[in-house]
């Protein structure tokens, strides 16, 4: 039976819709150095990281059925970053870059830690404080401090720089319930 328009209204208007910039790093933590709140306003953007439960193909009489096999994540964020002036936030993600290898010294922190972890959530319409959903990605380490791009000949953009972090898996601590959800098999 399709949904009549103002069946999709009524829908629209309890769950609304989440908008992009609802998204806030809480806390991003690697080896003893964090981004502190004032770091992260300058956080431009950042994404939900995906999972994908891979297919197995299972060939019966000339068919190829699929079933589902290990999950996968994709081990990678990127994190879009504006430059304050004097650096600061370029700094930190730099020296988390030399933590995990000191070219120096040709050494490094190589241990994945459960401890290293970046948290970030979604909140809802109302208020930053309303958090609708938090994620933690486990296991971090920064992968690629991205260059900054100057231009001589620009209006006064301010500069960015993109951090990937790659991780080991994400939790999702806070969750809504889908309304029509089947219950938990036990």
């Amino acid at each position: 039976m399709p949904l009549a328009i103002t069946d999709y209204f009524e829908t629209m208007q309890q769950r609304d819709f989440l908008r992009t910039h609802q998204y806030r790093v809480a806390a991003l933590n690697y080896k003893g150095l964090s981004f502190t709140e004032q770091d992260l306003v300058y956080l431009r953007t950042g994404e939900i990281p995906n999972r994908t439960v891979n297919a197995v193909p299972v060939p019966f009489m000339g068919l190829q059925f699929q079933v589902p096999g290990t999950v996968q994540y994709s081990g990678t964020m990127q994190l879009s970053f504006y430059c304050d002036q004097p650096q600061i936030i370029r700094s930190i993600a730099e020296a988390m870059s030399y933590t995990a290898f000191d070219d120096r010294y040709s050494g490094g922190q190589y241990t994945v830690a459960g401890s290293d972890i970046l948290t970030f959530r979604t909140y809802n319409n109302t208020s930053p404080e309303q958090e609708t959903t938090v994620y933690n990605l486990i296991g971090i380490f920064p992968q690629v401090v991205g260059a900054i791009g100057m231009n001589t000949t620009s209006n006064g953009d301010a500069a960015t720089f993109d951090l990937t972090i790659a991780y080991q898996y994400w939790e999702k601590t806070k969750q809504q319930v889908p309304v029509n959800a089947a219950p938990a098999a036990t």
